[in-house]
């Protein structure tokens, strides 16, 4: 099984996050007590669908999504927010394995996996920082992402016929937003550097 990330289930902090897209942060909405609760309900959710996963009894190729907990998560909320990380627990469930940015070899078969947070090209192309320091630092990430991918593709050609394993979509294909609720509605979230590493890779 091939699991894409997002385990947790972020919605109430999502529609906090889309409410207030540039003009709060989300916890200030809501005071940190609050915020607080609200994270650690979020963490319990992924750590049951986790476990809900290691029951299947089959063996799950795990990558995190940018809503889930892990090591370095990119997030501007305070660390007093985060109850905790994924990567000491999924090492716990024997049936899952994280193969977050590295390649794995399954038999004959290799997979390539890449999760975590990223920017959207959209939020570089079309700017979504109001303060010009916050977008130079989107862009200086943006840019070391894509570094970071190249050279994860670098380390060893992947096999032919490889699995690339992501949890954004490439830019122009299935990432147009339609959610009315969203601010990103009608737009692009795919992150373009993949489309480079697709169509070089075949």
């Amino acid at each position: 099984v091939l699991c894409t990330g997002d385990h947790t289930d972020g919605d109430k902090i999502r529609k906090l996050i889309f409410k207030h897209w540039t003009d709060k942060k989300w916890y200030e909405v809501i005071g940190l007590k609050k915020a607080k609760q609200l994270r650690k309900e979020s963490f319990n959710s992924g750590l049951n669908v986790l476990n809900e996963l290691n029951k299947l009894g089959k063996k799950v190729q795990v990558i995190f999504g940018n809503i889930d907990f892990y090591k370095e998560g990119k997030t501007s909320d305070p660390d007093s927010l985060m109850p905790g990380v994924y990567e000491p627990k999924i090492k716990r469930l024997k049936n899952l394995t994280l193969i977050d940015r590295r390649k794995i070899n399954i038999g004959e078969l290799e997979i390539l996996g890449h999760g975590k947070y990223l920017d959207a090209t959209e939020f570089i192309t079309n700017p979504i920082d109001k303060e010009k320091k916050k977008q130079k630092k989107r862009e200086k990430r943006y840019k070391q992402d894509e570094e970071d991918l190249k050279k994860l593709f670098l380390k060893k050609n992947p096999k032919k016929g490889f699995i690339f394993l992501a949890h954004y979509p490439a830019y122009g294909y299935f990432d147009k937003v339609k959610f009315k609720g969203s601010p990103m509605n009608g737009k692009h979230v795919g992150f373009e550097p993949y489309n480079d590493m697709i169509k070089k890779y075949n």
